[in-house]
């Protein structure tokens, strides 16, 4: 490109300021990362990928400033063309994966360990591709005199070539990926804002739109000069203007000091009002504030309680069709159904049978219009060993959704797979699905299972371990911030197939026949004493006698089992109720002992069973308890072979539920039961008809207007207790000694610590406060948060709902979380012990009594548990401030 005298010394002077500015941008970022580091100040991970792209940036402007000085030198031409060449295809591919880490924290919310645990990922995919290719264009002769500095060669094929098919594709894709991902950001934020009305939430809306904007243009606006101008340059070399030419060198030698000032703090109070009053002497007011406001908030501590019906159940279709007879199944007038499927091949008629059967029209039913929410995994193709689908469906009133007493969280996959490894992943023919959602002021998480099955041996340690990593794995919600699933919702329902059976004492098919013949001839003669019982009461009370007949009742007795001499059937003791006879069956049972020893489902429950197992039946049969069954004629219910494996009937098919401490009377099982009469598969459908007594008075309802107050939680005096348990699950899933531990003052405040968890410096204590499910202002404050964080604000303590220290720290001074928020009398407070990639205890501990004696501390006690399996226990004092 020829350029006049004049024309050449403009653009010598503007590459040499330009690239001299924005030196100056990237070391402030690297100064002021130092110095936050000697400080040893905690900051995120998005700074580590911003000193990163500045150090890329600040290669490619130290050397563009001799210009054109190393053309003459081919080896100092050839330097400074690779550096160039190779630093701003790294700054680019850099500038994209920021562009993601934004996503994946803004939208997917992943935790600060989940952005850091990518970080060799974004490093190898910025360096080695743009290194790989700038090394094949120094061999390839690309290299050269590039107008106004060594790079790509104007002059040569090759360089030509390089320019046209490598470096702006590559930009042009990564401008592309970076505009549609802040714009899928910018819309994610935009429904969080949608969702607060104070003007806090504004303000920080206002300032994230301005930051994405600035984004937007620093991404794609910022590079169309200097694409225009070299795809001019490349068709018609002649035809270019100097004014595009100067703008294009403008734009793109800036790079470095835009980026310091939309990432790295040059500005950070208001960078858009700083450079307009630089610029063009227009002075624009910041919408600046450092805490959040008093203005009044929409407030959630005044409630009352209502009652809420939900049905949960679960069915194996076994690859079967919809049964006909819903009604013996599904009952109706309920408020919510949570209907969990596996082995389903026929999803969409389940579906579209179960709704039909909820909105049926005509006498005596009520028409009533329901919404319907649902998930699934696995495939209909039986081919590769898939049986159908797991799915879950959820069907509430439409009355309640379109008044938004119900809220779906969809922000999440809330899938996991447990079936066979592959080599990414695992398959997904066994494995969980869910739900979270809140329901006027209660939020439940549901979820479906199908674990594995037995085949010729017991699966009952994969069960544990697959049970363990849904618990833990699952995420239900955007909020989910790394901890259990039963940790972040108010009640839990867990559900499915599985798959636990009746041989935890080895017990063999026949003997658990007679068993439950015995039970079931028991729960008749019961039944029939029962009936005569009642009918006497009945007439004596319509006798016109002053007295009336009154049965004192008798103490339970313990479970006995007799054996007759004459047969060789086990009898239950003919004292022991209806209700306890089926504890008969119950001592064989692998989840019940399991949960016992907390090895699993720590902290759930389960109604009293009184059912018959459901798994394995004969199709197209059912246990009739008007006859007397006998062990001979359940032979004919239950299929007790498999090829050469024995079939132990089995309860597979179970519901549990799980509730935060000080709110397990709000969540009560009213019937457990299970349908004989669907037969159209070989196991049986499972209901709990659960009441909920939720808090009333959503968001849009409460019309009651209070001002957010300072909240701080305080756990101090700290001890710990490690399991001492030495199972496989717990030397699978938690830390391995690898040296003897030392004993220093932690390790003797913590108590007994478990051989298979090593306590050293890496392992931190974060908590987490208020609960996502209990934060009035949760979307103001991810709000606040990522204005905060944007803007570069050192100080966001008052904005997160999180604190982290390590746990020599806790267990020596304590830890205090301080936040506003709202406070009420239920609220929690969760702890995650653990290092940043693995959990070794998490619990959660409330704050009823810390609140009803607000600045005095009150003790507490915590089982500390991962994915469901004890791990330890965890005493202290917790303190409630309010301000």
């Amino acid at each position: 490109m020829l350029l006049d005298a004049d024309q050449r010394s403009a653009m010598d002077w503007t590459v040499g300021v330009t690239a001299s500015i924005s030196v100056l941008g990237c070391v402030f970022v690297l100064v002021r990362h130092y110095g936050r580091v000697v400080a040893r100040e905690k900051m995120d991970y998005s700074t580590t990928l911003v000193v990163a792209m500045s150090a890329m940036d600040l290669a490619v402007a130290v050397a563009k400033l001799p210009e054109m000085t190393l053309v003459p030198n081919k080896v100092a031409c050839d330097i400074q063309a690779f550096l160039i060449d190779c630093g701003n295809m790294q700054a680019w591919v850099c500038s994209s994966c920021m562009a993601f880490n934004l996503y994946r924290w803004c939208v997917k919310r992943d935790s600060d360990e989940k952005l850091r645990s990518r970080h060799k990922w974004y490093l190898a995919i910025s360096i080695v591709p743009a290194t790989a290719m700038s090394v094949w264009h120094w061999c390839s002769g690309a290299y050269g005199g590039a107008d106004f500095y060594c790079w790509l060669s104007s002059e040569t094929k090759q360089g030509r070539l390089a320019k046209m098919e490598h470096f702006f594709p590559l930009l042009l894709v990564c401008a592309v990926f970076n505009a549609l991902v802040i714009g899928i950001v910018w819309h994610n934020t935009w429904k969080w804002a949608q969702k607060e009305t104070s003007d806090v939430a504004s303000t920080s809306y206002s300032i994230l739109q301005k930051q994405f904007l600035l984004y937007l243009v620093c991404s794609v606006v910022l590079l169309l000069p200097s694409l225009v101008f070299r795809g001019i340059q490349a068709h018609d070399d002649s035809r270019i203007h100097f004014p595009l030419v100067l703008l294009a060198q403008l734009t793109i030698n800036l790079q470095g000091f835009i980026n310091a000032v939309l990432y790295g703090g040059i500005f950070h109070d208001c960078p858009i009002a700083v450079i307009a009053l630089a610029c063009c002497g227009v002075k624009l007011g910041c919408d600046k504030k450092d805490a959040p406001s008093e203005a009044n908030e929409l407030s959630l501590s005044q409630y009352e309680l209502q009652r809420a019906m939900i049905f949960a159940t679960t069915f194996n279709c076994g690859e079967a069709g919809v049964p006909k007879n819903l009604d013996d199944w599904i009952p109706l007038g309920h408020d919510i159904y949570v209907i969990g499927l596996q082995e389903c091949l026929y999803l969409d008629d389940y579906r579209a049978a179960i709704h039909a059967h909820l909105e049926h029209q005509g006498f005596p039913r009520k028409q009533r219009s329901f919404t319907a929410y649902s998930r699934e995994i696995g495939s209909r193709n039986t081919a590769l060993g898939f049986h159908g689908f797991i799915a879950i469906t959820v069907f509430v009133a439409t009355d309640d959704v379109s008044s938004r007493v119900f809220e779906m969280h969809l922000d999440a996959s809330a899938k996991v797979n447990c079936g066979k490894s592959l080599l990414v992943g695992r398959a997904s023919n066994k494995g969980a699905v869910g739900f979270m959602f809140r329901y006027y002021n209660s939020t439940f998480a549901v979820i479906n299972c199908h674990l594995a099955s037995d085949s010729k041996t017991s699966k009952l340690e994969k069960r544990n371990i697959d049970t363990s990593h849904v618990l833990n794995n699952m995420v239900l919600s955007a909020t989910h911030s790394g901890f259990d699933v039963p940790i972040m919702a108010h009640h839990t329902i867990v559900m499915g197939d599985l798959n636990y059976r009746l041989t935890y004492q080895k017990a063999s098919a026949r003997h658990v026949l007679d068993l439950l013949a015995s039970v079931l001839l028991h729960v008749k003669n019961a039944a029939l004493s029962f009936s005569v019982q009642s009918q006497i009461e009945r007439f004596h009370s319509m006798s016109s006698s002053a007295y009336s007949l009154v049965t004192s009742p008798t103490p339970q007795p313990p479970l006995l089992l007799q054996d007759d001499e004459h047969s060789s059937v086990a009898t239950l003791d003919s004292s022991i109720t209806r209700e306890n006879a089926w504890m008969a069956l119950l001592p064989h049972d692998e989840l019940r002992l399991c949960m016992q020893q907390s090895k699993i489902f720590h902290d759930f429950e389960e109604a009293p069973i009184a059912f018959a197992p459901t798994y394995r039946r004969q199709r197209g049969t059912r246990i009739d308890l008007e006859l007397d069954t006998t062990s001979s004629q359940l032979e004919t219910v239950f299929s007790l072979h498999a090829g050469a494996a024995e079939r132990v009937p089995s309860y597979t098919d179970r519901v549990l539920f799980h509730s935060l401490p000080d709110l397990r009377e709000r969540l009560t099982p009213v019937a457990y039961n299970s349908c004989e009469h669907i037969t159209v598969s070989d196991h049986k459908p499972v209901s709990c008809l659960f009441e909920a007594y939720v808090e009333q008075g959503s968001r849009c309802l409460d019309t009651n207007l209070k001002a957010q107050k300072r909240c701080t939680v305080t756990l101090s005096h700290i001890e710990i207790t490690w399991s001492g348990q030495n199972d496989t699950d717990v030397e699978r899933d938690t830390f391995k000694e690898d040296t003897a531990p030392k004993t220093d003052q932690s390790s003797a405040r913590s108590g007994t610590t478990d051989s298979a968890i090593v306590i050293d410096d890496a392992v931190e204590a974060r908590v987490l406060f208020p609960l996502p499910c209990e934060d009035d202002y949760l979307h103001q404050r991810l709000l606040e948060e990522m204005a905060g964080r944007l803007q570069t604000r050192r100080d966001m303590s008052l904005y997160s709902n999180t604190k982290t220290v390590s746990l020599h720290r806790l267990q020596l001074k304590g830890i205090a979380q301080t936040t506003n928020t709202h406070p009420r009398p239920h609220m929690h407070v969760a702890l995650h012990i653990g290092k940043p990639d693995k959990a070794i205890g998490q619990c959660v501990i409330s704050l009823s009594q810390a609140y009803a004696h607000h600045g005095s501390s009150v003790p507490f006690g915590a089982t500390l548990a991962v994915g469901g399996r004890r791990t330890g226990d965890i005493t202290g004092l917790v303190t409630l401030r309010i301000r």
